[in-house]
């Protein structure tokens, strides 16, 4: 690729990085040349978009540790290793702007990885992060920036769900292309011993600045690559779905959704360009600006227990019920309808998601998903062996996603959705049609 993975210029030794980042630590953004991006009108976040933008995250994160009077920055990241070559230089970043770095080593954060972090944060005084790495980096970032500033424990945060839970300033640079995070108000928590998730959500998790550079997904390994794809696929078309979306986060989502469906079989294949991996970089961000509204449905709920008792890459276990889901709410009828707009916006909906999807109807708009799916070398859902649906269908009732979807499905219609997919079959008719769907 073209494209460079760098994010300063690391031929210096640390301290001449230093020195040279110093100098411009009081930069305005209008000297900076990262390309800022329109986000939409209820996300207060900071974008800037593009190959490249990630080399200037020193001056980025002098200017705002100026614009909040902050001194002490922890900077949080992944894992270190050889598919990851812009790791060598966060230790550069770490001395230009006068922090410390500290490692999320849990690939899904829990309370005890985010317990350590958060100790980290104390210990050193931290009133500033910077997260750099995937989506279980950034969240963790999230969750000890909002116990940090609350002088809270996770636990107690959760409980409370405080929308106004203070957090410490945050800057979000992913590294994967898929959830989003890093322009969303909440974070996810997983329970390893329960095998359950959970969701921290406040308005001041939203981070202050998003960097998105394409450039640092190329380090992802295929199965990863093509689990974040489909957790983009799958923001895009739950949060078009749900109930709290509006025009304007449904337009965002319908962008991610079109941009995974034409550019996803190419970023996976030999043949994979500059613009593939930027495309897919942009669906992720578009999806995440699409959930900062809407949030997730069904299919993520679903997608929690496949992740917690399975081991299943989240995006892929988001995908897993996908396309039935979109089979399931383009039935929707008067009688079931969760959406106070009613099944007319709901089917006019999943209209766009086909048209965004290249397909004429529901049905071939789940074997396309599919067909995503296994362009990413992952399993269906039915291919898969081991899934207990019972334990399934009683874990997913009880995740408040499925409040988020336009059409009701109740307990005893969780067991038959999760039939039809592990029998592979496209659809299976539930009570809509049966009690005056329109």
């Amino acid at each position: 690729h073209g494209i460079r993975v760098v994010f300063w210029l690391s031929s210096k030794s640390a301290d001449e990085e230093a020195r040279m980042n110093f100098q411009h630590a009081h930069r305005n953004y209008a000297d900076v040349s990262a390309e800022p991006y329109s986000g939409p009108s209820y996300v207060p976040t900071r974008i800037f978009f593009g190959a490249g933008s990630a080399q200037q995250l020193t001056p980025i994160v002098s200017r705002e540790l100026d614009a909040v009077g902050a001194r002490r920055p922890l900077l949080i990241t992944g894992r270190s290793g050889t598919s990851k070559p812009w790791m060598k230089d966060i230790g550069n970043l770490a001395t230009a702007v006068g922090g410390e770095v500290a490692v999320n080593d849990t690939p899904n954060p829990t309370f005890e990885s985010i317990g350590r972090l958060a100790a980290r944060a104390r210990d050193m005084d931290a009133d500033f992060i910077v997260a750099i790495g995937g989506g279980s980096v950034i969240d963790a970032a999230k969750a000890v920036a909002a116990q940090i500033a609350g002088g809270r424990e996770l636990s107690a945060l959760l409980a409370d769900k405080d929308p106004n839970m203070p957090a410490l300033p945050l800057i979000a640079v992913p590294t994967t292309a898929g959830t989003g995070s890093e322009v969303t108000p909440s974070a996810s928590i997983w329970d390893s011993e329960q095998h359950l998730k959970f969701s921290l959500a406040g308005k001041n998790l939203f981070p202050r600045v998003a960097v998105v550079d394409p450039a640092l997904t190329l380090s992802l390994p295929p199965a990863v690559a093509a689990g974040t794809a489909l957790d983009a696929l799958s923001h895009g078309i739950e949060t078009c779905f749900s109930v709290n979306a509006t025009d304007e986060s449904i337009g965002r989502a319908l962008i991610a959704v079109r941009l995974v469906n034409d550019r996803m079989e190419a970023r996976m294949s030999a043949a994979c360009t500059d613009a593939d991996v930027t495309a897919i970089a942009r669906a992720s961000l578009e999806a995440g600006l699409g959930i900062a509204k809407g949030q997730t449905t069904i299919s993520h709920a679903i997608s929690y227990p496949l992740t917690a008792r399975y081991g299943i890459h989240h995006g892929h276990a988001c995908s897993l019920s996908l396309g039935h889901l979109l089979v399931f709410n383009a039935d929707v009828g008067t009688c079931d309808c969760l959406d106070p707009r009613g099944p007319d916006h709901v089917r006019g909906v999943a209209t766009r998601i086909l048209d965004a999807l290249g397909v004429d109807s529901p049905q071939a708009g789940a074997r396309r998903i599919q067909a995503l799916i296994k362009a990413g070398g992952l399993e269906l859902f039915h291919e898969i062996d081991g899934l207990d649906l019972t334990v399934i269908a009683k874990d997913v009732i009880h995740y408040d996603r499925f409040k988020n979807n336009p059409r009701a499905m109740g307990a005893n219609d969780v067991m038959t959705f999760l039939d039809s997919i592990a029998g592979n079959e496209i659809w299976r008719k539930t009570s809509s049609s049966e009690t005056g769907n329109e």
